[in-house]
């Protein structure tokens, strides 16, 4: 290890004290930083701080700090948020003199933090690694977001140029040379959260959901730094003058000539998804029909609708005007108001190649009030005789549907790309499904994503029971007709935010617990599109009228003995095997909001009752004991402790012992630092568990000479390649009145990193399928070698697969040897076990061989978590029975 990165990693007392001796000076004049000179007589730099250009180029300031951690940490690149400089007109000047000079000024650390943020979230620095090809779309994304520098680099250097929001050039070097797609590279980037709210959880962290996530944890792993205190060391030790003033990223955004004439909104739009008057600088006139002012989350702008419209279902009738907060605080900006306004068109692009056509680089003078306007009715969706939404595909299109496609309205793509905008009603929604609010029991989140679909638009035999809606795999059938209702601060006609929800009290004027199939009032609002967490573009509504649950009895979470309970239970003759992901469990104590229980309480209630105490039990997502912190620890004992302390709390039984192999750190992919595995617990008084050896993370189970397990438990060749990454199988052997059953738990690698169903670029590509399917074969490979030795053996392979029933890898899984239960023994409009988007879907499922067959095979799935906000994991557990 590099020694700069093995020493102690904390900035020590010295370095404070040394740097009261750097000088930082604020002048009031700006220099031209094309004539810099040093002052031979105190030997300064100089570093302009402009805040005017800071989102146009890298600015001095932040080359300065840049450099620093780069130089002090000897990484091949630094990633610096914009946002934590705190730059004005002024100059930064900075004394590289180190003698006798701290009676001259006196410097004080506030004049530091006036520059550079010091905030905990903004100056902790990790150290990772990355590859060049997440390293490039990391760059693009965020410059896309913004069409500005929204990070700041030493190490690398990057050129992007914007026409009308879509890329024409990008440029991106490391060192001068071509950032290698393959390669991967030491970083340091800021632990920043753009939006961090403590009361609801809620942690966005730069440099982003998706990207976090996405990088590579095995080698380096700090928290250590501070990048002021590497500054401020920097500074200490540097000799002789630097210049900091050479751009190394820019970004520019091109536009076209103006057309000096009106062109209505309908025009702009078209009946395409992208404009053909993008990056054309135009006029245009219509009624503002609902503002925005959110400082949270950085939005400031106001949707514009044609008065009358052309009566073209194809072409949008409303555009989003992207604005600034200064520009929102016109009296001119107002709802009901008409308005002419100029603007450049832009395609606001997502990570997944769709786009919001919008107006942005707004100028108050280029904004002229007409009066009060007529406002625009809204398009009524769902019932009989109104606009009919697509049930069944999203999109047929194949190759870039923004290469001048023409919508189809047929289709979930086109239709939703026709309302862009536009003031629409629901009439009488259901609920599918929640993300955010109330979804989680123990972090009440001040968002909320409601999934509805309109009465009368579902086909009845993809509607579940409590009134969900299951997808149909083997008809590409993904729901398109279910409505992302948003919460957002538009303002309503009457003026009030009833689009608003926080962590306590849910919408205002309306209702915070919804469960799958509860009914809501009729909906008033716009259809828009959003960017989510992964920077994925989605087709959304935002409502302006109360959102009421007509539903008597939803004035708090549901209680987990009024939730599913299975009716398999283990008897004299009857032995039990299940599954439960639960949801990436560890470390601290998560503890209900409102005196609710704590989850490790609520996990052992619904596996002692709900679940009936399963004589087998194979658990995903357990974290090891300190949960997800960056540490050395992989084991689990703690963690499984806890469950089994929950079960007997609520009153199960007291036998559960623990199977369990600690995976080799950072290895196995899933939440950084937590480690998670699949782990057993089994009851010792109803099955038996003959311990064989002491198997490691690298150790394969393999089989002796009689086809038992060699270890017991044993990972299933946890060296080959394609398990990188991925949880590891386990194999354990348990005797049930004399006979033997071989269990295989099984969490294979998620859909983390497939095109997206919404996307530009159709048809979806399954990327991760690929993975999955080799997989499978491996687990599958491994099964025949047990029956090839016992062709009678009781084997069972069970677990969270994140793949449908119907899918390649599950094909693949299944073979000959296998029939899979939860796509024989479940009703079709019943099989789920999670839910994505509003869609119910099975990705958890039990595989059994030939002679288990024979023992009278049931299961049943326990639907405790998928139809309920207040979710104990976003699994629901599964449990099968058989008769021996």
């Amino acid at each position: 290890m590099n020694k700069k990165i093995s020493r102690k990693k904390t900035i020590k007392k010295k370095y404070i004290l040394t740097a009261l001796i750097a000088i930082f000076l604020f002048t009031a004049c700006e220099k031209d930083i094309t004539n810099r000179k040093i002052d031979e007589s105190y030997n300064t730099i100089n570093v302009s701080l402009d805040n005017q250009k800071k989102l146009e180029r890298s600015t001095e300031a932040a080359n300065l700090i840049t450099t620093a951690v780069k130089e002090e940490l000897d990484v091949d690149v630094v990633l610096y948020p914009t946002e934590n400089l705190n730059l004005s007109d002024k100059n930064l000047k900075i004394n590289l003199l180190k003698t006798d000079i701290t009676d001259k000024i006196n410097m004080t650390v506030d004049q530091l933090k006036s520059v550079y943020s010091t905030d905990a979230n903004k100056d902790n620095i990790l150290l990772m690694y990355i590859k060049g090809s997440d390293l490039k779309k990391f760059i693009l994304q965020r410059a896309t977001e913004n069409y500005g520098i929204d990070v700041q680099t030493a190490g690398l250097d990057y050129n992007i140029i914007f026409k009308g929001g879509r890329v024409e050039e990008a440029t991106m070097s490391i060192n001068g040379k071509e950032v290698e797609d393959s390669k991967e590279y030491k970083i340091a980037f800021m632990l920043y959260a753009y939006g961090n709210n403590p009361d609801s959880g809620l942690m966005i962290n730069f440099p982003g959901y998706y990207y976090k996530n996405s990088f590579n944890y095995k080698d380096v792993i700090s928290t250590d730094y501070k990048a002021t205190d590497l500054l401020i060391k920097y500074i200490t030790d540097l000799k002789g003058y630097k210049d900091f003033s050479v751009v190394r990223d820019s970004v520019k955004n091109l536009s076209k000539p103006e057309l000096d004439y009106i062109i209505p909104i309908y025009t702009i739009q078209g009946d395409k998804f992208v404009s053909d008057y993008t990056g054309k600088v135009v006029k245009t006139r219509g009624v503002i029909t609902a503002t925005v002012n959110d400082d949270y989350n950085r939005m400031h702008g106001f949707y514009l609708q044609d008065e009358t419209g052309d009566g073209n279902d194809y072409t949008s009738d409303a555009i989003y005007v992207n604005t600034t907060a200064e520009i929102m605080s016109s009296p001119k900006i107002a709802v009901g108001e008409k308005i002419e306004i100029e603007g450049t068109v832009y395609e606001e692009f997502s990570n997944n190649n769709i786009s919001r056509t919008t107006l942005r680089d707004i100028k108050i003078e280029n904004v002229k009030s007409l009066g009060k306007g007529v406002m625009p009715k809204s398009v009524l969706l769902g019932g009989t005789g109104n606009r009919k939404i697509p049930n069944n595909q999203i999109t047929t299109i194949k190759g870039d549907i923004n290469n001048n496609v023409k919508i189809n309205l047929e289709e979930g793509l086109g239709f939703w790309e026709s309302l862009e905008g536009m003031k629409v009603k629901v009439l009488s929604p259901i609920v599918t499904g929640s993300s955010g609010g109330f979804e989680d029991k123990y972090v009440h989140k001040s968002y909320i994503n409601l999934f509805v679909r309109p009465k009368g638009v579902s086909g009845t035999e993809q509607v579940t029971p409590v009134g969900g809606l299951i997808i149909d795999v083997d008809k590409n059938d993904y729901n398109p007709e279910i409505i992302r209702i948003v919460d957002n601060e538009f303002k309503s006609p009457d003026g009030t935010f009833y689009g608003k929800y926080d962590s306590k009290n849910g919408f205002k004027g309306g209702e915070k617990i919804f469960n799958v199939g509860d009914r809501l009032a009729d909906l008033e609002g716009i259809a828009s599109f959003a960017l989510n967490d992964f920077g994925s573009g989605e087709y959304v509504f935002y409502p302006m009228s109360k959102v009421d649950n007509l539903e008597s009895n939803r004035s708090d979470i549901t209680p987990i003995s009024d939730r599913y309970t299975t009716s398999l239970v283990g008897d004299a003759d009857h032995i039990t095997v299940g599954t439960y992901n639960v949801e990436n469990l560890g470390g601290e104590v998560r503890s209900g909001k409102a005196g609710y229980s704590s989850k490790w309480d609520d996990i052992g209630e619904v596996i002692a009752k709900n679940m009936k105490a399963p004589d087998i039990l194979v658990i995903n997502e357990v974290q090891d004991n300190d949960g997800n912190q960056n540490s050395s620890v992989t084991d689990a004992t703690v963690t499984l402790e806890k469950i089994i302390s929950g079960i007997e709390k609520a009153g199960g039984p007291t036998d559960y012992k623990i199977i369990n192999i600690n995976p080799i750190a950072y290895a196995d992919g899933g939440e950084p630092g937590g480690n998670i595995r699949p782990a057993t617990i089994y009851r010792s008084t109803r099955v038996e568990f003959d311990r064989r050896g002491n198997a490691g993370a690298k150790d394969h189970v393999g089989l002796d000479e009689n086809g038992d397990l060699k270890y017991n438990p044993g990972r299933v060749y946890p060296n080959t390649p394609i398990f990188e990454g991925t949880r590891k199988s386990v194999a354990m052997e348990f005797k049930f009145k004399g006979k033997k059953i071989i269990v295989i738990g099984n969490h294979l690698n998620s859909k983390g990193g497939d095109t997206s169903m919404w996307g530009g670029t159709q048809p979806v590509k399954f990327y991760t399928e690929i993975k999955r399917v080799k997989l499978a074969k491996i687990v599958n490979g491994f099964s025949k070698e047990i029956l090839g030795k016992n062709p009678n053996a009781n084997l069972l392979l069970i677990g969270d697969f994140n793949e449908f029933y119907a899918s390649a890898p599950m094909r693949v899984l299944e073979g000959k040897e296998f029939i899979n239960l939860i796509d024989t023994k479940i009703p079709y409009n019943k099989r789920y076990t999670y839910n994505y988007s509003g869609n119910s879907q099975a990705i958890d499922h039990v595989f059994i061989s030939k002679e288990l067959q024979k023992e009278s095979p049931e299961v049943d799935i326990i639907y405790v978590n998928t139809d309920y906000m207040g979710k104990i994991s976003d699994h629901n557990p599964v449990v099968s029975r058989y008769k021996f």
